[in-house]
């Protein structure tokens, strides 16, 4: 469920522009009975390390984990803790193989969380609830994952949006794919679901320089038209052109639905995909209050969007791929505001789930949503699953940019074979839930285990006519809704823990600032 929930991990800060983030471990593999522990990281040459440790509290430290900020590979000894490295054999040959100098940090243990266990005996679940179940496949082990598809509905997958037909009022059916319309989350959530792709305020520090086997580190934005400063964390354009025009190269890793929790992702084509659902985010100073004006440009060809803000004038245009320009459109709230010279204005254009909005200084001033079927959604999915999105910013008059951001929405991937997208609820296998039976993914789509990839049901539950891929209502426990215990952390660093017993020194102090509601 990560990042909305963390299991157990350990955390990295970038040595280069100074993002710190989270990234997953697997407790799984450690065998606690006889104190030894499996080495899985790898070495400088990528090759698989096997090796013994009787250390059952260490974990291993695979040899780089890339920032997902600025793509830098952080190695072991660039760890918050400055591990010292631990020598192991490698034993993948006989006689024990070569010596590897590998690091191991701790992990911290994984949220604790407070669940609402009597709600569903009163009130109906809701799409977007994060849901604790008893998982349908051996009923043995209690899952956390967020409820997407409600009873008698029809759900697919289409291009990392979910799809919803409403239940036939003529029987238990189907519903046409033109009858599918996409299911947008609520604010408050879709605000919760946000994830990095690139915060120019966490700037790196070596821009230009030589990054080992890694090509040099430059600045996404680069201008376009006219004169602009981008060597750092606030950007300027001089205002001497007409028109002064910043784009994000979708380059590299930028804008590619992986997590730096993961630091890796599955090998597949859906794994590959560029999103197209972003905020983009800016706080914009002019500096020259003659016909001063900002517009921010977010989405692929067939959903691409321009907002224009300008004294008393606020304009929404839609993209025409064919003719290959903007034309205007009318939005369903529309409220300009005055525009001063050396006043900072905070701006934010979100395209997701097809819907723009455009907020000033918090406040919603624009809003568009288009009514987007699944037939509409496979026809435009064949076109635009791999084009970059248009991701870039427009100015007249001289002005300031300062915390730039750009961010992307949750991106849920087909669970089989990319080439036929059979998995439960994919593009080709809609999925239809009988009464009392809910679907529920993860939102880590890329190593969530959900109703994509329950393929079948233990032989113990026969009885109970259970379907794979489904959650039945009995199998509900309650709602998940708030995080008491952040990732348990130990006191003593690592240099100094090691060297006392494990329980002087367990995961108690909690991080209070991380308490949280779930949503």
């Amino acid at each position: 469920m990560a990042p909305t929930l963390l299991g157990a991990h350990f955390k990295v800060a970038c040595p280069k522009c100074g993002l710190t983030f989270d990234r997953d471990v697997n407790l799984n593999e450690q065998r606690r009975g006889n104190r030894v522990f499996r080495v899985g990281g790898r070495d400088a040459n990528g090759h698989e390390i096997r090796a013994d440790l009787s250390d059952a509290q260490a974990l291993p430290f695979d040899h780089q984990v890339h920032c997902p900020n600025c793509d830098y590979a952080i190695t072991g000894d660039q760890l918050p803790e400055q591990l010292k490295p631990v020598t192991v054999k490698d034993s993948r040959s006989e006689g024990g193989g070569n010596e590897v100098s590998m690091y191991f940090p701790w992990a911290h243990n994984g949220d604790r969380i407070l669940v609402l266990k009597y709600l569903y005996a009163v009130a109906e679940p809701n799409r977007w609830d994060v849901i604790v179940f008893k998982e349908p496949m051996s009923a043995r082990d209690n899952y956390i994952k967020r409820l997407i598809g409600l009873p008698g509905e029809t759900v697919q997958i289409i291009d990392g949006d979910i799809y919803v037909g409403a239940p036939s009022e003529t029987g238990n059916h189907l519903a046409m794919p033109e009858q599918r319309f996409i299911a947008r989350k609520p604010v408050h959530i879709q605000n919760a679901l946000w994830q990095l792709v690139y915060d120019n305020d966490r700037y790196p520090v070596d821009e230009g320089k030589p990054r080992g086997k890694q090509d040099p580190w430059r600045n996404p934005w680069r201008a376009t038209a006219g004169t602009w400063d981008v060597s750092g964390p606030i950007v300027s354009f001089d205002g001497n052109a007409d028109l002064g025009r910043l784009e994000f190269l979708v380059d590299r890793h930028y804008t590619r639905h992986i997590l730096g929790y993961n630091n890796d992702a599955p090998a597949s084509q859906d794994t590959r995909s560029l999103c197209g659902d972003l905020r983009l985010t800016a706080s914009w100073a002019p500096t020259d209050g003659s016909a001063a004006s900002l517009a921010m440009v977010i989405g692929k060809p067939h959903n691409r969007f321009r907002v224009r803000v300008s004294d008393n004038q606020l304009k929404l245009e839609k993209f025409d791929p064919d003719a290959k320009t903007f034309t205007a459109v009318t939005p369903s709230l529309l409220k300009p505001s005055k525009v001063e010279k050396d006043r900072v204005y905070h701006l934010s254009m979100t395209n997701v789930d097809r819907t723009v909005q455009f907020f000033i200084n918090g406040s919603l001033v624009l809003e568009y949503e288009t009514r987007w079927s699944a037939a509409e959604a496979m026809a435009d999915a064949n076109i635009d699953r791999n084009v970059k999105a248009d991701i870039r910013i427009e100015a007249v008059g001289a002005c300031r940019l300062s915390h730039l951001k750009l961010e992307r929405d949750l991106f849920y991937m087909q669970a089989a074979d990319p080439q036929t997208r059979s998995g439960t609820a994919g593009e080709t296998n809609p999925l239809l839930l009988n009464a009392d039976e809910f679907f529920a993914l993860g939102d880590n789509s890329a190593r969530s285990h959900d109703g994509r990839t329950w393929s079948d049901v233990h032989v113990s539950l026969d009885d109970l006519g259970l379907r794979p891929g489904i959650v039945p209502r009995r199998f509900l426990l309650g709602k998940a809704f708030f995080v008491y215990w952040p990732a348990g952390n130990r006191p003593l660093p690592d240099s100094i823990g090691r060297t006392v017993p494990p329980l002087v020194n367990p995961p108690l102090v909690p991080d209070a600032g991380d308490m949280r509601f779930i949503k």
